[in-house]
């Protein structure tokens, strides 16, 4: 988005590769936790930030209001800065719609023993929608729910593919060249994500992965905050870098804001822990006394 390096076509791929992540933490039927539980759980883990980051948008303009409430999609004019937090949006849309679809044990018993083939279909039914209710085009195909839930669902195959990969390589990296208007996107997305079915790891120096590691768990607060940073920066400096600049200060202050947010969650959850527990101990003693006495 600051032009530093233009890569069209990589949050498609991570839309995609979060339909991989929902099969891999959530759908998995040796989890412990209850499935509805756990959904709602990922989901609002997932969230809170985003609603909270949203709402100061909220108060200090009104160009947020259909981003906030998740409706980019029906608004009349799907474009314009509430567009900026698109992905936000047709993610929502995926989990839930899916969370859903899955909440019906039968259906989960049935991904359990077909899972491919599930998925699979799956996939093929949402991206036929895509293709029916969408034009080439349009901004609807690309941002909008209906146009993008087929790669969240082409995710969800990814997770349990086992001896399928070429066949899957060449019926995705298809669907993207037709799903796409733009050879640039289809091309970097099919890397992309056939990057991640045919390798199961890439060594790099210690020193990287670990930041690597840090801008990964970062990287949805850097999303969210870094429309409102990275402009003033860019146009407020006349140099050939400024877009280098930009982009390398929206990093810094987003891993900040996700450190800072985390801290906070984190005795929130302790603040509460402690006042679950106090009634108890307190109860407790009241036992010990009585039975001293």
């Amino acid at each position: 988005h600051t032009d530093f390096v233009k890569i069209p076509g990589t949050a498609h791929a991570l839309l995609l590769l979060a339909g991989y992540a929902f099969a891999r933490f959530v759908l998995p039927s040796n989890l412990s936790e209850p499935y509805v539980r756990r959904t709602t759980r990922y989901i609002v883990t997932l969230y809170t930030p985003v609603l909270m980051w949203l709402i100061c948008l909220v108060l200090i303009s009104d160009q947020y209001g259909p981003s906030l409430f998740f409706v980019n999609s029906t608004s009349d004019e799907f474009n314009g800065p509430h567009l900026r937090y698109w992905f936000v949006e047709v993610l929502l849309y995926a989990l839930v719609a899916f969370g859903l679809l899955f909440a019906w044990p039968q259906f989960r018993d049935l991904l359990r023993f077909r899972p491919v083939q599930v998925t699979g279909l799956l996939a093929v039914a949402c991206f036929a929608l895509s293709l029916l209710v969408t034009s080439t085009d349009s901004l609807y195909r690309a941002y909008s729910p209906v146009g993008t839930l087929w790669l969240f669902a082409a995710g969800l195959t990814l997770y349990y593919l086992d001896s399928k990969k070429l066949a899957f390589s060449i019926l995705l990296s298809g669907a993207l060249f037709i799903y796409f208007d733009e050879w640039s996107r289809a091309v970097v997305c099919s890397a992309l994500v056939l990057l991640v079915v045919w390798m199961d790891h890439i060594r790099v120096p210690t020193f990287l992965a670990r930041i690597f590691s840090v801008l990964a768990s970062a990287s949805l607060i850097i999303y969210l905050t870094h429309w409102q940073i990275y402009p003033p920066i860019k146009h407020g400096i006349d140099f050939a870098g400024a877009a280098l600049v930009s982009a390398l200060v929206s990093l810094l202050i987003g891993c900040v804001a996700w450190f800072l947010f985390n801290q906070m969650s984190l005795r929130l959850f302790r603040a509460l822990a402690s006042n679950q527990k106090s009634p108890r101990t307190s109860h407790s003693q009241k036992e010990v006394v009585s039975a001293d006495v």
